[in-house]
């Protein structure tokens, strides 16, 4: 029981810096584009002004690299961002002031 405690112990101090690591190694495709976003309803979002569909299966990351739902975005965030061959958005990345500046 002593060993399963201290396990858990362990385990809980190195979670904020396994999330931390991954936040800083994740890759956002350098095709992505910039803009500031904000949701609008079910599966439709607000890029830059323009309402957008986001694709089946798109993925939203967090700045902690975790998928989040379109109803978790931060009304004007900013974020970088891909489109599928049909013009729907397939991939969403909130980024960091760093993030945002990289090209």
């Amino acid at each position: 029981m002593k060993y399963l405690a201290a396990m858990l112990l362990a385990l809980a101090h190195l979670a904020p810096a396994a999330a931390q690591t991954t936040a800083q190694t994740r890759t956002i495709p350098k095709e992505a584009k910039l803009g500031v976003i904000r949701h609008l309803q079910d599966m439709t979002v607000e890029i830059d002004g323009q309402p957008r569909r986001l694709a089946p299966g798109a993925q939203i990351r967090s700045l902690q690299n975790r998928i989040i739902v379109p109803s978790a975005l931060p009304n004007g965030v900013v974020v970088k961002y891909l489109y599928d061959n049909e013009g729907l958005v397939k991939g969403v990345w909130i980024v960091t002031e760093e993030e945002a500046l990289e090209r």
